[in-house]
């Protein structure tokens, strides 16, 4: 981030909204700099409207979230839970079980869905995960070692890993296994344990400390543990929570997906050109008053020098001090 401060405005770089109004601003100052010739503001016209386009394709990038996990944990369940309704394809007939299946939203570019034959994309029109392209993958427990294959392949694409477990598979070793292959070179991950309803509270916490314990002992960095009901919206757990983790790391993607792009060193190099152009304005104004003082003592050029300090003297003061406020002391002694 940078903050850029001015008499007239002050910019903070922090998000997609406030680089778009940094660069309204600047066009703004562009079109109303009565100094400007005209050439140099279509030329600030067409950058700002080149950056907004770039901005927009970069806020565009989804999250790719994968879900792994066992035979019947519900990963399924957890994403027609984060989608409002159901979208999974899990309960319907289909020959999907051998692939990855990607959830996108139908207004999704082109561009994001590369085509490949080990994964099947399934569109849907839910607003509230239009930023995520959701990976659900075969289950790695499975007797097929293509589904292990698929899981450490295709995971190394991803933004974030979402483990899923439930009461019963928490402790499976095949899965620790996995984990401790995958999460070697990632830190976006966090664990959610699933089907939590069937256990009493004190329960829940016993598992969430035994699973840290284990994983620990597998020598896994443990991040956030969610438990969770997929299926049963009015349970009370932290499902909110773990949705919550998602929209801050969609946040962490944009945020970095507009570094890449280097749209804020673009706008920093913009306002030192702005900075360099009101200080040139600023000098040409010293010179228009000053060329109005010269010409007036030209008149005058045979008059006392106490007479020239009490008359002009105090008019180049105010010259300066409007142009550079609190900056400028002219002493007449």
């Amino acid at each position: 981030m940078f903050i850029y401060s001015h008499q007239c405005a002050t910019f903070q770089i922090m998000n997609s909204q406030n680089i778009k109004q940094s660069i309204q601003q600047i066009k703004d100052w562009s079109q109303d700099n009565v100094l400007l010739p005209q050439a140099q503001k279509d030329q600030f016209a067409s950058w700002c409207t080149d950056q907004i386009s770039k901005l927009e394709q970069a806020c565009q990038s989804p999250l790719k979230m994968g879900l792994i996990g066992g035979t019947g944990v519900g990963k399924s369940t957890i994403i027609n839970r984060l989608a409002g309704e159901d979208i999974s394809l899990a309960h319907k007939e289909r020959p999907y079980t051998q692939k990855v299946v990607v959830y996108v939203h139908q207004d999704l570019s082109p561009e994001f869905q590369k085509t490949d034959a080990r994964m099947i994309y399934c569109q849907h029109n839910r607003d509230d995960i239009s930023h995520l392209m959701l990976f659900d993958f075969p289950d790695y427990d499975s007797h097929l070692s293509d589904h292990r294959h698929l899981v450490q392949t295709l995971s190394k694409s991803l933004d974030i890993i979402v483990w899923v477990a439930t009461p019963e598979k928490y402790g499976d070793q095949a899965m620790i296994h996995m984990m401790s292959i995958l999460l070697q070179s990632s830190k976006n991950y966090c664990f959610v344990l699933n089907k939590v309803d069937q256990l009493q509270y004190d329960d829940i916490a016993q598992i969430v400390g035994h699973w840290h314990m284990l994983l620990g002992d597998a020598g896994i960095v443990v991040a956030s543990v969610f438990p969770i009901s997929a299926l049963s919206s009015d349970y009370d757990d932290s499902f909110a929570a773990f949705q919550k983790w998602l929209f801050q790391k969609r946040k962490e993607h944009e945020l970095l997906a507009i570094t890449q792009s280097n749209i804020e060193h673009q706008i920093e190099q913009k306002m030192k050109h702005i900075q360099q152009q009101i200080d040139c304005q600023k000098v040409e104004q010293i010179a228009d008053e000053l060329d109005k003082v010269i010409y007036q003592l030209t008149a005058f050029e045979k008059i006392d020098r106490k007479i020239y300090l009490k008359l002009y003297l105090p008019m180049l003061r105010q010259v300066f001090i409007n142009i550079y406020p609190n900056k400028v002391v002219i002493s007449g002694r």
